[in-house]
């Protein structure tokens, strides 16, 4: 196995956990209603092509060339983010309280992705989080009795902590590659 792709391999074993976690979770969440039974099939859907992706990503990691690296981990990590904001869209968007899970991304990208890459996926990141916010203000607004300065506080909790999770990481990245961690 080439030594560069251990962090594809890393991010497979990830994703692993992640999907098995969203199979594992989705009754808790039905109970919770954080997720309708109108929704499962689309959770569902997103879970097998993940799972199909992942399979997928399995097959070809100890293929991928130094120089590919950064690309192919550039995609992988897009391909995560998506996934996870199409779930966070259909099942509550910024009021999920997992949308925590994106400081996930922003941290990963953070460590991962170098130059360019990095602050490209930060900014998605923060723009799918806008994203989410807004779709939720918008679904809030016709609510009675809506308190806009809540949902501001919750919201600047959200950009805080997904900020700080991609900026942390980039800043310890060279600390953790020194140790051999990543």
């Amino acid at each position: 196995m080439n030594h560069h792709s251990l962090h594809i391999q890393g991010l497979v074993r990830f994703r692993w956990i992640a999907i098995a976690s969203l199979i594992v979770g989705t009754l808790p969440l039905l109970q919770a209603g954080y997720l309708q039974k109108n929704q499962m099939p689309y959770v569902m859907a997103v879970v097998a092509l993940l799972a199909v992706f992942n399979g997928l990503t399995q097959g070809i990691w100890s293929k991928i060339s130094a120089d590919q690296e950064q690309h192919v981990l550039f995609g992988q990590l897009y391909v995560d983010l998506f996934a996870a904001a199409g779930i966070l869209f259909v099942t509550g968007s910024a009021n999920n309280p997992f949308v925590y899970v994106l400081c996930i991304h922003a941290f990963l990208g953070g460590i991962f992705l170098r130059g360019w890459r990095g602050g490209v996926f930060a900014a998605s990141t923060l723009l799918i989080l806008g994203i989410l916010q807004s779709e939720t203000y918008q679904d809030a607004k016709v609510t009675v009795n809506f308190d806009d300065r809540a949902l501001f506080f919750e919201f600047l909790s959200q950009w805080v902590l997904v900020s700080v999770s991609g900026a942390r990481s980039e800043e310890h990245t060279s600390e953790l590659q020194s140790h051999s961690f990543i």
